[in-house]
């Protein structure tokens, strides 16, 4: 049998506006390249869809699983 290339990963995200209070919870799925799982952090800027208001992202890893 060949070594798994790939691992399962799964991403859930909230996201609020401080503003106006509209959220939004997404769940993303995916296979993820085993050479190229270590953990990632990123700023990410945009706009809320609701008010328009200038939001600021940070998105983080918190759980690890094995």
């Amino acid at each position: 049998m060949g070594r798994d290339t790939s691992i399962p990963v799964i991403v859930r995200m909230r996201v609020e506006c401080a503003i106006c209070g509209h959220g939004e919870d997404e769940t993303f799925e995916f296979d993820m390249p085993r050479d190229n799982s270590e953990p990632m952090e990123e700023h990410v800027p945009g706009t809320c869809p609701d008010c328009g208001a200038q939001i600021h992202m940070h998105l983080s890893r918190t759980q690890q699983r094995q």
